[in-house]
């Protein structure tokens, strides 16, 4: 016979908040099934009272006094939805969030918020306590702001569960998140894949690549974080997406992709007008899909705007694009002479050189150009593809 010793359960109902009592027997026993010694407070809960559905939180008081949590509440220690199946998903590019099974792991407020992004920008290194008091305060913290610090961590813990673990280490905190997955690492590495592709000039994957790149953003990033956050981080993470943007533009130029690429541009050009590199991507494009007379007004337009508010001229790149357009240039290839140069041939012998004029009547090596807007010779222009 082993000893059973009596405990009360004691269940909050949900609706009232007030605690019901029950028994409930605990008997102590050996596992005698394998040899580890279970400890002292090891308890085998068996009640003797039938079961009743209940909806609340439950503490148990064993032989010792002690209460603890029942296994069926929904508030365990790593709080609601915490160490559910499937691995947390962390998005900085875009609004800050946790996903887990494909819902949402609640946080409330801007500041946990923050903390959680300054954690995750650190991938894996000691954030000091002034690091977080700079991104939530600036440099007005409040008197209180270490335990602030403290109480923004330990909701985080208690939210995220087991999917995430926040170490205290020395004067900071240290999150490691090696088993999440965090769109800020994904976009980065699909981007460094598709410039690598590109500088390769296997366009068709670079394309494919960065635009599985581009597509981990689901907004501005941060945008739930502090002010103080934005400033700091957002021009580095919008400067790594503006370049993604441009290479996978530019492959699909390459891939003659030009009518397709037209209204992305017209959207981009009008959210940043004194773009010139986008500018110059939207003349290339309407050039090869016969629209010359837009893309010089997109010139005249940009020429103007960069006039009256940075008070510049068009620089080299958007200068280059419209050149080309109009003396009717493909946008990877410098313009081929208008007629063709005559053929090399042995040299013309003194009777010979009479004919051709001598060495005081050069041949010119092109024609004087008078600029077409509209070239008629459409043979060389790339055809549009799908599937871009």
């Amino acid at each position: 016979m082993f000893p059973v010793i009596l405990g009360i359960v004691f269940c909050r109902d949900s609706s009232g908040g007030r605690f019901s009592r029950r028994f409930a027997a605990v008997s102590r026993a050996r596992n005698r099934s394998d040899n580890t010694r279970r400890g002292p407070g090891d308890m085998v809960l068996e009640s003797r009272a039938q079961e009743m559905p209940w909806d609340g939180d439950c503490a148990v008081l064993n032989s010792a006094g002690v209460a603890s949590r029942s296994a069926g509440g929904d508030s365990g220690p790593a709080g609601p939805g915490a160490g559910g199946p499937g691995p947390l998903v962390f998005r900085l590019l875009g609004p800050v969030s946790a996903i887990r099974a494909g819902a949402v792991v609640p946080l409330s407020g801007t500041k946990i918020h923050t903390v959680l992004a300054v954690l995750l920008l650190a991938r894996g290194a000691l954030v000091a306590d002034s690091r977080l008091s700079a991104a939530l305060w600036e440099d007005a913290p409040p008197p209180t702001s270490n335990a602030q610090i403290y109480t923004y961590v330990s909701r985080l813990r208690k939210t995220l569960g087991n999917g995430a673990r926040i170490h205290r280490k020395g004067p900071g905190y240290v999150f490691d998140a090696r088993g999440a997955e965090i769109d800020l690492l994904t976009f980065e590495r699909l981007e460094r894949l598709g410039r690598r592709a590109f500088e390769g000039n296997r366009h068709e994957e670079a394309g494919r690549l960065l635009g599985a790149a581009l597509d981990c953003w689901s907004g501005h990033a941060l945008e739930n974080a502090t002010e103080h956050l934005l400033r700091f981080e957002r021009p580095r993470l919008e400067a790594l997406r503006k370049r993604a943007l441009d290479c996978r533009i530019e492959a699909d130029l390459s891939l003659g992709r030009h009518r397709l690429l037209v209204p992305e541009l017209l959207f981009l050009v009008a959210r940043f007008p004194t773009d010139e590199n986008l500018r110059a991507h939207l003349i290339t494009a309407l050039h090869h899909s016969d629209r010359q007379a837009e893309a010089v007004r997109v010139y005249g337009e940009g020429r103007r705007i960069l006039d009256e508010q940075l008070g510049v001229l068009p620089g080299r790149r958007l200068s280059g694009a419209y050149l080309r357009m109009l003396r009717g240039g493909s946008a990877e290839t410098p313009r081929r002479p208008l007629v063709p140069p005559p053929a090399r041939t042995a040299a013309p012998t003194g009777h010979d050189r009479r004919k051709t004029g001598g060495p005081g009547e050069p041949v010119p090596r092109r024609c004087p150009v008078r600029t077409a807007l509209f070239p008629t010779d459409g043979r060389n222009r790339p055809s549009p593809t799908q599937g871009w």
